[in-house]
């Protein structure tokens, strides 16, 4: 990443992000605000002492304590932690010259302090209960009309399924055609309670011809508040009670001239980070521009006992605050050229300034403690292996042994949630079968999702009738499951063509001749001592170097990982 700085301070809205693959390759180029040529900046000789700053930050910050969702990407789960986390008045900092406090209002003397207050207090009837499929349509088609000139409605398929959280919804595919093209996107309905999930208005994005003569936003902050309240009352009416005032102000979105808003779910009291309704309403009209609902209810909630104070939370906090200063943009503050000299607060690296209310270790941007990535020590896999803890593929625990075989069952697991991007959880079913499988692996089994992925990616075939999950997996067996992910199985079907210039390869079963001579030959697999050791166990360590050549030689064939 390269940061744009005007008298060396960087920018934080100029910046270019560029990855590179290992062989030099530019694989992707993304830059932020593009500059312009009118921008003006404060005059940085002017800014206030650092120090005395920071003694403003520290007099105002307070760790505020709250239920964080901490989502599992590799099995689609989901759990709950009790966290602390500064108070979020001072997250958007001081200006430097003025000392002020940046609010989304402007510069401000004061900070306000703002509590806990439910949108409503008591629970509202739902909006349409037990909603059937054909309700369900004709709320869409009522909802989504248009009077836009040359603009037509099609309301597509109507599915019935489940969401990750578990809801029972419609999922109702709908486009805006028109003469160039057309638009379109999916709308989410709660079957059991005929409210929205998921919407956003699209209309705005058509390329048709519009009458944006009277762009001057007309809303004020509190107004567009005030109709976004009005709007989860209409459309999520049996869930408002749970959810909270905003905790953050909103902001107003100039790329669709709308003002956006996001109301916390209450549990025991706290607002629960990751699970709230957001809402964008129109900053002209009021109307309705985009609405989600993130609801957790299957999940157990953690009781505020045995927990650091409020007190010992706040000095973690201070003791490890630091201020950055930057360059920002603020929309209150001067004019739309303008960039402010801001000093905000940082807190300990590679943390997301969350502390874990029980242990008060910091928490990094998925949840986890340091003492949750335990460090393995290992003569010749400890990278591979210490790679995979900490990206959450590999579990492990004190009495993990890392030259302990490995069973096909853990193997595979590793394997598919390294080298591809979806989750495996039981509703994988829901979505796709395949119509082949093993004898032992059948749909309502644990292993189902990751067996129906690899044998859908060549990884595995169904040739053996069996998979047995808890056996161990060969040297031999693993050359197999690599090459065929490789997409190379029918080269390697021509199993006379090799050679197999080891010691021990009379050992190698003649079916899987093929596969050992290119997986060795590619550098997957390693021999010992020229010796293939065909029917040998391989161990977790083995596996986990496999694992990363795999993923380097998939990136360089440039297989699909999905």
């Amino acid at each position: 990443m390269y940061e744009k700085k005007n008298s060396d301070i960087s920018i934080s809205d100029q910046t270019i992000n560029i990855s590179v693959l290992g062989d030099g390759t530019v694989s992707s180029f993304y830059r932020t605000t593009p500059p312009t040529k009118n921008s003006t900046y404060d005059d940085p000789s002017k800014k206030q002492d650092e120090s005395s700053i920071a003694n403003r930050l520290r007099d105002a910050l307070k760790a505020q304590l709250s239920y964080r969702i901490v989502p599992d990407y590799s099995t689609g789960n989901h759990k709950v932690k009790l966290v602390y986390e500064p108070n979020s008045q001072v997250i958007s900092g001081i200006h430097a010259q003025t000392g002020e406090w940046l609010t989304v209002d402007g510069l401000s003397s004061t900070l306000s302090a703002k509590g806990i207050t439910p949108i409503i207090s008591s629970p509202l009837a739902a909006k349409q209960p037990n909603m059937t499929s054909k309700q369900a349509r004709a709320l869409a088609e009522k909802l989504l009309a248009t009077d836009m000139k040359g603009v037509q409605l099609e309301i597509g398929a109507v599915d019935e399924t489940t969401t990750e959280t578990g809801k029972e919804v419609f999922n109702i595919q709908y486009m805006y055609n028109y003469r160039n093209g057309g638009t379109g996107a999916v709308l989410t309905i709660d079957k059991a309670t005929g409210e929205f999930i998921h919407y956003s208005d699209v209309k705005s994005s058509l390329e048709v011809e519009e009458d944006d003569s009277n762009t001057e936003v007309k809303l004020t902050q509190k107004q567009a508040l005030d109709k976004a309240i009005a709007l989860v009352k209409e459309w999520v009416p049996s869930n408002a009670h749970k959810y909270a005032m905003p905790v953050n102000d909103g902001f107003h979105e100039s790329y669709n001239d709308s003002y956006y808003f996001t109301f916390p779910r209450i549990v025991n009291g706290l607002t629960v980070a990751g699970d709230d309704i957001s809402v964008s309403v129109d900053a002209k009209t009021g109307a309705l521009v985009s609405l989600n609902v993130t609801s957790y209810d299957d999940v157990e909630w953690p009781a505020a006992t045995d927990i650091l104070t409020e007190q010992e939370a706040t000095k973690l906090l201070k003791d490890e605050l630091k201020l950055k200063l930057q360059y920002v943009n603020h929309p209150k503050v001067g004019n739309e050229q303008h960039y402010s000299l801001a000093y905000q607060p940082v807190f300990k690296e590679g943390s997301s300034a969350v502390i874990d209310a029980k242990t008060g270790e910091w928490l990094d941007a998925f949840g986890k403690a340091t003492s949750d990535k335990p460090k393995i020590k290992h003569p010749t896999a400890e990278e591979e292996l210490n790679y995979l803890i900490h990206a959450g593929i590999l579990e492990v625990n004190e009495t993990f042994n890392p030259d302990a075989a490995v069973t096909k069952e853990e193997a595979l697991k590793v394997l598919l949630k390294s080298v591809t991007y979806m989750y495996y959880s039981s509703r994988y079913n829901e979505f796709e079968l395949t119509d082949q499988s093993f004898t032992d692996i059948t749909p309502d089994h644990a292993l189902y999702s990751f067996v129906s992925h690899a044998l859908k990616m060549g990884m595995l075939d169904a040739s053996a009738k069996t998979f047995n999950p808890m056996t161990s997996l060969s040297n031999e067996e693993l050359a197999k499951w690599v090459i065929g992910t490789l997409k190379l199985n029918k080269p390697a079907q021509l199993s006379d063509i090799y050679e197999l210039n080891y010691s021990d390869a009379a050992q190698v079963d003649k079916e899987l001749r093929g596969h050992v001579a290119l997986a060795y030959a590619m550098g997957l697999l390693e021999a010992e001592n020229n010796q293939l050791k065909p029917k040998s166990e391989v161990t977790y360590a083995q596996l986990a170097q496999v694992t990363i050549r795999l993923a380097h030689k998939m990136n360089e064939y440039q297989i699909d990982n999905y």
